[in-house]
């Protein structure tokens, strides 16, 4: 007779991802991953450096399943450790093939229930260079976890003993979660959110006409000079911020003061891993966390941002209290309203490690198809000290232009700041040197008698 599997609950970020999953089922809205830009290797040993990997961390059993007392989870032993090797070599366009091939891989949903929610494959791209593949659902892997499954698999290949600590079952971490639930430190963090938010705070974009339902999402990036990566680093030493707090300024005051708004809520990503075990894990602990902003136009830039960094520090001592639960306080009449319209993510990569020595490169895909209207992305690398802005726009509130312009508009107030950094808020241009030049073209209307 079978033995039952043992179930037990998703943890709170989980529960959010699971439902609004079900409700968009047909769109990959929650696929993450990437792949591994490899020099030609030894594929057995990768093939097993994969195995190894895949055994030792529980979330690449999870499996989910739909019971009377809702969802819930159990860790399957029956995993598949072999790893499909693809040639694209030989195709005459190997790298258009490639990225078309990408796209369809991380835009193919993930089954739900009782089946694996990973893949992982072995791309041969030329003579001397392999792609390993890894995409998952953030059911059970986020950003920081991928990064985590890309380290652990070159540590395995390269024949390195394990870190310190032991490694923690997906079990464990549910356990935890369910004893924060039952503390006085969540009453706590509950009170301090409902004080926050009272109520649900207006919507600040609106649909274009026609567009309904589930809509696409379009990725616009562009390089930040190094210069400019330098003064921000100079004034963040200067005044004792981080990078990430800079650039989330800019870009609430950018969109607060051209929409004319007194206050802002922004999504601000809570990574979770409050333990050492936890930062080390694949698995999916990321969630966001609402920020409200409050937008004076007679507050110089320098106050402000200040301001926002004791006003991150504070919510951040209360970030553990799931999101879902602030919901539920603030849902009237069966409507769900939305915390935040748009989101900041400040991203510090690490995307090059070796394998025996060798450089290998972590790349991120994208699935196209975020749901808030607006996500601002900082991501920076370590080791090339090269920084990206990417902006991810839903295309029913913007186009591509409009999502250009909003790119250069927050680069245009990050010069401005960081040459006048006391001004008032009101009197930064909130337009770009080529829209100002634009403006002027146009009002030049004086004719000749």
């Amino acid at each position: 007779m079978p033995i039952s599997p043992q179930l037990f609950p998703l943890t709170c970020t989980q529960a959010d991802i699971y439902f609004d999953q079900l409700y968009h089922s047909a769109l990959p809205l929650y696929n993450v991953g990437g792949y591994i830009r490899l020099p030609a290797l030894n594929i057995e040993q990768l093939c097993a450096a994969h195995a190894g990997l895949i055994q030792r961390w529980d979330v690449f059993g999870i499996r989910m399943i739909n019971t009377a007392e809702g969802p819930r989870q159990y860790i399957s032993a029956e995993r598949t450790l072999t790893l499909e090797v693809i040639d694209f070599s030989e195709l005459p366009d190997a790298d258009a093939a490639l990225q078309s091939w990408y796209q369809q891989q991380i835009q193919q949903p993930f089954p739900l229930h009782d089946e694996e929610m990973f893949r992982a494959y072995i791309v041969k791209v030329s003579a001397d260079s392999v792609h390993y593949v890894g995409l998952a659902h953030h059911l059970i892997m986020d950003g920081w976890g991928f990064a985590n499954w890309a380290r652990e698999l070159g540590r395995l290949y390269n024949g390195e003993p394990a870190p310190e600590p032991e490694v923690v079952s997906w079990q464990q971490v549910v356990g935890l979660e369910q004893q924060y639930l039952n503390s006085g430190r969540f009453v706590k963090d509950e009170q301090f959110w409902l004080e926050q938010f009272p109520e649900a705070p207006d919507n600040v974009f609106s649909r274009k006409p026609g567009q309904t339902g589930s809509r696409p999402s379009l990725r616009l990036q562009q390089q930040l000079p190094a210069c400019l990566q330098q003064q921000v680093q100079q004034f963040c030493d200067q005044y004792g911020l981080s990078a990430a707090t800079f650039y989330l300024a800019v870009f609430a005051a950018y969109l607060g003061f051209s929409h004319d708004l007194p206050r802002l809520v922004l999504g601000v990503p809570v990574h979770g891993r409050s333990r050492f075990s936890e930062k080390l894990m694949p698995g999916v602990f990321t969630s966001m966390s609402p920020f409200a902003v409050a937008l004076d136009g007679q507050q110089d830039f320098l106050s402000f941002v200040l301001q926002l960094q004791a006003g991150l520090k504070q919510s951040f001592r209360y970030q553990k209290y799931p999101l879902s639960h602030l919901m539920q306080h603030l849902t009237t009449a069966g409507h769900k309203p939305k915390l935040f319209d748009a989101a900041f993510n400040f991203l510090e990569l690490d995307s090059q490690f070796s394998l025996n020595g060798q450089a290998a490169e972590l790349v991120y895909l994208t699935h196209g198809y975020e749901q808030l209207p607006l996500l601002l992305n900082i991501w920076t690398d370590q080791r090339s000290q090269q920084a990206d802005i990417l902006l991810d726009i839903n295309l029913a509130y913007f186009t591509e232009t409009e999502g250009q312009r909003l790119i250069a508009g927050v680069l245009a107030l990050c010069q401005q700041v960081l040459a006048f950094p006391q001004q008032l808020l009101s009197r930064y241009q909130l337009v770009s040197a080529a829209e100002m030049a634009l403006l002027t073209a146009w009002n030049q209307t004086a004719q000749p008698y």
